[in-house]
């Protein structure tokens, strides 16, 4: 067990951060005429430590005392709100019980907290009872427990996920329309030589005709690589095209339903060719959602093809789901394939990022940012030999704009 004296440091820790808002309060009181005379309450030790015993354990943040052992000692009702876990649960246990799986303690909450005995604003993850990952900041301070010696340490944890998430968008939003305006200027330089190209190569094959002479097989064979890689180079064009030039949902009310099986048996006998079933599982209720079904098909289109690119040959599957909601509903495209790793899953989303020899590494992007002008959300659960699943959810009201739906 530690050597730290509770009570005692437990003031002390209570008091360091306690006491601006000790201040504030006293500041409140007096303007409110309410400070108590100098033999009333507050004179007394006890009544003050219990005064910062309730600031500390109704603050937002999650305010935690450790021992030297690194146990945990103090657990706030912020703490509870921020990590799932009561106070009970909590207190006693060590501090690894906070750290993400395979995680150690930080290096400046060793190196440089020993040294300077204080780190403030530490940006860093920390995890919560059911799991789930929190981005948080972080501040520690040393404490010590009167004349023994024994020290242990306060740490204050705010809870940034969702501003992080909020910064990470706006990088993002940022990123895409600079990359929208350069490749816009980019395509305009490209078209117009690959059209001229296009052309002449079209004349030097009729010029060429039909002739068996081996000098003419080979031109033949030369101008029909070129005319095949321009032709793969105005695809491309046209894909930056149409991300810097995104157009606007029309918003109208569509049957899903309707929309994913017109979708299906346009796709069925190239899946068939390929040895892929199809698997379809549509809502009875017939979900309604307001978009624009060529861009939708687009969407759903973009997510089978790269899923026929990573089933099994033979022994692929391929599903496609729709759930009725309360106030939209949700499209999953399921496969069999060899999932994605980690590491590429957190950037699929991102312009010009492919694993393709080929990519250009915009279909995922003009897929995401399809789906936000509908203010409808994606997302991607993937385990790495098994499959992955990408659900996309859409609103039923009015879809039009470049607003945001909440995460789902």
């Amino acid at each position: 067990m530690s050597d730290l004296p509770g009570p005692s440091l437990l003031s002390l820790a209570l008091s360091v951060v306690g006491v601006a808002a000790l201040l504030a309060a006293w500041i409140v009181l007096r303007r409110a005429g309410r400070v108590p005379s100098r033999d009333g309450p507050l004179a007394h030790v006890e009544d003050t430590r219990g005064l910062l015993s309730g600031i500390v354990d109704d603050a937002a943040d999650a305010i935690l005392l450790l021992d030297s052992e690194a146990r945990i000692r103090l657990w706030n009702r912020g703490a509870e709100e921020t990590f799932g876990y009561s106070a009970a649960e909590a207190v006693g246990q060590a501090y690894d019980l906070l750290l993400p799986p395979g995680a150690g303690l930080e290096e400046s909450l060793t190196g440089e907290f020993a040294a300077a005995g204080t780190v403030r604003d530490l940006r860093t993850q920390r995890r919560r009872k059911d799991g789930e990952i929190l981005e948080v900041s972080l501040t520690r301070s040393r404490v010590r427990g009167g004349g023994t010696g024994a020290s242990g340490s306060v740490e204050i944890l705010r809870d940034v996920t969702r501003q992080r998430e909020l910064e990470r968008e706006l990088i993002r939003t940022e990123k895409m329309a600079a990359v929208g305006k350069i490749a816009s200027k980019v395509v305009h330089e490209i078209r117009n030589p690959l059209g001229s190209i296009n052309l002449n190569v079209d004349l030097l094959l009729d010029g060429i005709g039909d002739g068996e002479s081996p000098e003419e097989r080979e031109a033949r064979e030369i101008l029909q690589t070129i005319k095949r890689e321009t032709r793969r180079l105005s695809q491309i064009t046209e894909e930056y095209l149409q991300f810097s030039r995104m157009p606007q949902p029309t918003g109208k009310e569509e049957d899903l339903n309707a929309v994913l099986l017109e979708l299906a048996d346009f796709l069925r006998p190239e899946l068939r060719r390929s040895g892929i079933r199809l698997v379809l599982n549509l809502d009875d209720r017939k979900p309604k959602v307001a978009c624009d079904s060529r861009l939708l098909r687009q969407v759903i289109l973009n997510l089978i093809r790269n899923a026929m690119d990573v089933v099994p040959v033979q022994s692929g599957q391929v599903s496609i789901v729709s759930v009725s909601e309360r106030d939209g509903a949700r499209i999953e495209i399921d496969d069999n394939g060899t999932g994605i790793p980690p590491e590429v899953q957190a950037r699929i989303f991102e312009p010009f990022f492919t694993t393709k020899q080929e990519g250009t590494g915009l279909g995922l992007a003009v897929v995401r940012q399809i789906v936000e002008e509908h203010n409808g959300t994606i997302s991607c659960q993937s385990i790495p030999g098994k499959g992955t699943t990408f659900r996309i959810w859409l609103p039923r009201g009015s879809g039009s704009g470049s607003g945001r739906a909440g995460a789902r």
